[in-house]
């Protein structure tokens, strides 16, 4: 069996070291964040979701400060637990739909409801009093 050589130029051998580098921090990374996930994810697919999320990593999440969430966790405007004293935890899927409420509707559906009124409600029908 004959084993070809390929020349590879040394701009391409510097970006595969450079990739190689790359996937060596984020194992290190995923190695040093793996333990506190067990036990708070579930799998979908091949990878770990984790279902409850500390303040930090809310803060990190929505952009909001510790005080703004504090200030909502202390209004009970937040779903929040606290199992031990003070510190306090966020599931995910609870924050997710707290995120999704209130929606803003957009222009294209307010025109939309409008069209669907007007042709319900013509102008020249007499209204109920």
């Amino acid at each position: 069996m004959t084993k070809h050589l390929t020349i590879v130029d040394p701009e391409t051998m510097d970006e595969l070291f450079a990739a190689i580098k790359d996937l060596r921090l984020i194992c290190d990374g995923l190695s040093k964040i793996a333990p506190s996930l067990h036990g708070n994810s579930e799998s979908v697919g091949r990878h770990q979701v984790k279902k409850m999320i500390t303040l930090d990593e809310l803060v990190e999440y929505t952009g909001y400060s510790k005080k703004y969430i504090y200030n909502l966790t202390a209004k009970a405007l937040i779903p929040h637990y606290k199992p031990i004293g003070n510190k306090l935890f966020f599931n995910i899927e609870e924050i997710e739909a707290w995120l999704s409420k209130n929606r803003v509707k957009t222009l294209d559906e307010i025109d939309r409801e409008v069209e669907d009124y007007v042709m319900k409600n013509p102008f020249g029908s007499k209204r109920k009093r």
